[in-house]
């Protein structure tokens, strides 16, 4: 049996991990026992959590790479949220931490120039949350630019360029900026947030 390694969680899902080995290999994982207690009250592990995985052998018949998530690498930075507890998780108290996605290099804050009309009270929040995490590089991603008059959109933008935020204009469907956020991204580990219908999944599939 290959000894234990370290990787990087891609996936979560329902109470496995998938782990990504330095070979490209992916794992897919559970936590070790001891470990499942600590994570009723915050979330152990997470996308972009750095963890040890002690491999195990293959079942009879299924060709699949699995293993045991043995421990977790303190995080420098991580983006949550409190949700009411359900079940089990967080037994005696109201709420527990939600862990979206943890070691972020990037946030970037994605809405549309127009379809849907941009929300700037949701960015503003999203600002301040992406401030109090630390997350040390933030991008606002104005999607769907072929939409409207960049001069339009601009004037609206004024404010955050004031406070040195760096604006990023593309067109998932012209192709506009799509190389610039590509390269952005690379080799980074990167959240788009942003509400729905502004054409993130479009932007990651251009």
């Amino acid at each position: 049996m290959t000894s234990e390694f370290e990787g990087l969680v891609v996936k979560d899902q329902s109470g496995f991990y998938w782990v990504e080995h330095a070979d490209g290999t992916i794992y897919t994982c559970q936590l070790r026992g001891r470990l499942k207690e600590e994570a009723q009250v915050s979330d152990l592990a997470t996308i972009g959590d750095r963890v040890t995985v002690t491999p195990l052998a293959n079942e009879a018949g299924i060709d699949a790479y699995r293993g045991i998530i043995e421990n977790v690498q303190e995080r420098h930075t991580s983006l949550s949220r409190a949700v009411r507890t359900t079940g089990k998780r967080g037994i005696g108290q109201a709420e527990r931490e939600q862990v979206l996605i943890a070691n972020l290099d990037q946030a970037c804050f994605v809405f549309s120039a127009a379809q849907p009309t941009p929300n700037w009270k949701m960015l503003d929040r999203l600002l301040v949350t992406g401030e109090s995490a630390y997350i040390e590089n933030i991008l606002i991603v104005i999607n769907k630019i072929d939409l409207l008059d960049r001069e339009s959109i601009e004037a609206q933008l004024v404010p955050y360029r004031a406070m040195n935020y760096e604006i990023l204009y593309t067109s998932a469907m012209d192709g506009t900026g799509i190389d610039d956020l590509r390269a952005k991204l690379k080799d980074k580990i990167s959240v788009l947030i942003g509400p729905s219908g502004v054409g993130k999944t479009s932007l990651l599939n251009g």
